[in-house]
C-alpha cells in the first residue's frame, strides 16, 4: 500500500472502508461536471472504488487514485490520483486530477497533495 504523508494529509490507496466517503464527491453534480462520467448510486461508486482497488497490486500498475485524509480529524476529504497514459525509458504521460468535498476548497490542500509521479513509483517498489 502506497502511503505518502505532508504536514496536513495522508496520501493513501483507496481501501473497501471509503465507499461512503469517496460517494459524496463521485455523486455531486457540481464536483463533477467537467468529466464525462457520473455516479449517482451507491453500487456505481462501489464498481469505481473498486477498480482503483483492483489497480494495487498489478505488476504494471496504470492507475493511481489515492484517499486524501485529513490528519486531524482522520476525515477523508477527497481523491488525487494519475492515470499513465504511455511510458518509455525517457518519461511518460499520464492524465491526472483531483476532488475535494466543497467544505475543503480554498485551504490549498491541492497543491500541498500534488505528487511526483516517480515519488510514488519509489514507494511503490
Amino acid at each position: 500500500m502506497i502511503e505518502i504523508h505532508s504536514e496536513r494529509l495522508l496520501i493513501r490507496d483507496h481501501l473497501q472502508s471509503d465507499l461512503e466517503s469517496m460517494h459524496a464527491w463521485v455523486s455531486d453534480p457540481e464536483l463533477m461536471k467537467f468529466l464525462a462520467w457520473k455516479t449517482s448510486t451507491l453500487s456505481e461508486t462501489q464498481k469505481l472504488l473498486d477498480d482503483a482497488i483492483s489497480e494495487i497490486n498489478l505488476q504494471r500498475r496504470k492507475k493511481y487514485f489515492f484517499a486524501v485524509v485529513h490528519n486531524e480529524s482522520h476525515k477523508i476529504i477527497g481523491d488525487v490520483g494519475f492515470t499513465i497514459l504511455s511510458g518509455n525509458k525517457f518519461g511518460g504521460l499520464a492524465d491526472s486530477g483531483f476532488f475535494f468535498l466543497k467544505e475543503f476548497w480554498g485551504s490549498g490542500y491541492a497543491t500541498e497533495e500534488l505528487i511526483d509521479p516517480h515519488q510514488l513509483l519509489k514507494c511503490q517498489n
